[in-house]
């Protein structure tokens, strides 16, 4: 069952241009991983500090796998650098 992780992120307008480069480096590097499946990045038209990101993967596992990587965890942390707020994740299973 495929599953939909939402990744909410908010940060200062003057950090914005400096978040996109993790946020396409992320995604470079999920689509290597094993269970991934699409993803896309959205900002919030009426306000642009806030993101959200959607990726879709195989299963639970794939993504826990993916988000307990080093590999992720290290770009991560810098995109947490940036962020006004931590990330927040929410997991929805597709029926």
């Amino acid at each position: 069952m495929h599953v939909k992780i939402i990744m909410h992120r908010k940060v200062t307008p003057e950090s914005q241009q400096k978040l996109m480069p993790f946020l396409i480096q992320l995604r470079g590097l999920a689509e290597k991983q094993a269970g991934y499946v699409k993803g896309e990045t959205l900002i919030n038209k009426d306000d642009p500090s806030k993101t959200m990101v959607i990726s879709t993967w195989e299963n639970i596992e794939s993504w826990e796998a993916w988000l307990n990587s080093h590999e992720r965890q290290t770009v991560q942390q810098e995109v947490e650098n940036i962020l006004e707020e931590p990330t927040y994740y929410q997991v929805y299973y597709a029926q």
